[in-house]
């Protein structure tokens, strides 16, 4: 029985933004150079060769214009810049696979007007670096706990999204997440050691609500995503 998955539904994304109306993702297609050290004494007077730079190439994106996408246009304005920047290619979910990879906007996005069609754009990325294929989903976290508030539901590995509720005058709190000890565990972007509390993360003003995101990735895998969402009680 074939493994083959249908690629309908693969995502690119400039961080954290989709660039959407794709049709076509080309690439990574990563090639390596080579150095001909064939000497005298190569058995049998067989050319002998070692592998030297990794060649990474570019990433072809075709799909269907859309002035209104900030993905598209951020292709444009990172092309005017020529800043690197991050971008991930999530395969369908069935797969738990992607590629991370940075780049830079190598051809600015182009169009075409045919008069029996869509209009369609394509846009080429210059992959730069070292990328990593992600295989597999990192474990949960096995506890996650808030200072001086109770995460609503209760705590569970496979569940992604939380409430916690704090009183009006606590103007911080940490954030303790516990999970595999071979991962990286990020608060809000700073690395947390397992087991162990973030740094304070600072409030909003009583009655408002501040968003914590805690991420665990193991190495190349896909990283698991939790959000907190903490409400402090108006005065």
């Amino acid at each position: 029985m074939t493994h083959a998955t249908w690629a309908f539904g693969t995502q690119l994304l400039k961080g954290d933004v989709p660039i959407c109306e794709l049709t076509n993702i080309n690439g990574l297609a990563l090639t390596s150079d080579e150095i001909d050290v064939t000497s005298h004494c190569s058995p049998g007077g067989y050319e002998e060769v070692i592998q030297s730079i990794r060649r990474t190439g570019v990433v072809g994106l075709e799909g269907n214009f859309y002035p209104g996408d900030p993905g598209q246009a951020a292709l444009m304005a990172d092309y005017l810049s020529g800043v690197v920047s991050d971008y991930t290619i999530k395969f369908p979910a069935a797969m738990a696979c992607e590629w991370n990879f940075q780049a830079f906007v190598k051809s600015a996005p182009s169009t075409s007007a045919p008069v029996d069609g869509q209009v369609p754009f394509s846009a080429e990325l210059r992959v730069t670096g070292q990328p990593s294929l992600d295989l597999g989903l990192t474990d949960d976290l096995t506890e996650l706990v808030v200072t001086t508030g109770a995460l609503v539901p209760a705590f569970a590995g496979d569940t992604y999204a939380y409430t916690a509720t704090v009183a009006a005058d606590q103007e911080d709190v940490t954030v303790t997440p516990t999970g595999a000890t071979s991962g990286v565990i990020t608060v809000d972007g700073i690395i947390v050691g397992t087991g162990q509390p973030s740094g304070a993360i600072s409030l909003g003003a009583a009655g408002s609500t501040t968003i914590c995101t805690v991420v665990a990735k193991a190495t190349n895998k896909i990283a698991k995503t939790y959000t907190i969402y903490l409400h402090r009680l108006a005065a």
